[in-house]
């Protein structure tokens, strides 16, 4: 069972939310050059940006890797270490259509956050965060793992 009033990791929450979620929304295709070119080091540096002015976490676990979409859409899946609390993530999906004529048009960020398994299915929550910082959740609860989770999100990328 889990407290319903445990909250999450501040660094944990932080870095999904905010860190990466507010530099993929900066500058979308610089965020995916910065991915290629030098990925486990932007990773790294946002993971030590999060920590600010709260515990910090071990970083172990926290990996990415790129797909592309058929719909061309370009996708930097992010695996985080694992969540113990509930709205903590366990991976990010960041997406955009290069070659658009506003590439901010096709900017997606996703999150699947835990959940309570007794409230959502499967103990997930899929949710899509707006460039304005809107947070809309969805009713769709994926397994928590890559494949899953890449599946889920494919479906709004088109």
């Amino acid at each position: 069972m889990i407290d319903e009033i445990s909250h999450p990791r501040a660094h944990h929450y932080k870095f999904a939310n905010n860190e990466a979620r507010d530099v993929f929304f900066s500058d979308p295709e610089m965020f995916l050059t910065m991915i290629n070119s030098h990925g486990n080091y932007l990773l790294k540096y946002l993971w030590n940006e999060a920590a600010h002015n709260c515990e910090y976490l071990d970083m172990s676990g926290l990996s990415y890797e790129l797909r592309t979409t058929q719909t061309r859409y370009q996708v930097i899946l992010v695996t985080l270490p694992p969540p113990q609390n509930v709205t903590e993530a366990y991976y990010i999906a960041a997406a955009f259509k290069p070659g658009t004529e506003n590439p901010y048009d096709t900017c997606k960020y996703f999150v699947l956050e835990k959940a309570n398994p007794e409230i959502y299915t499967g103990g997930t929550l899929l949710c899509e965060w707006s460039e304005d910082g809107d947070l809309n959740t969805m009713d769709i609860h994926p397994y928590p793992d890559i494949y899953a989770f890449y599946q889920a999100i494919e479906g709004f990328l088109v």
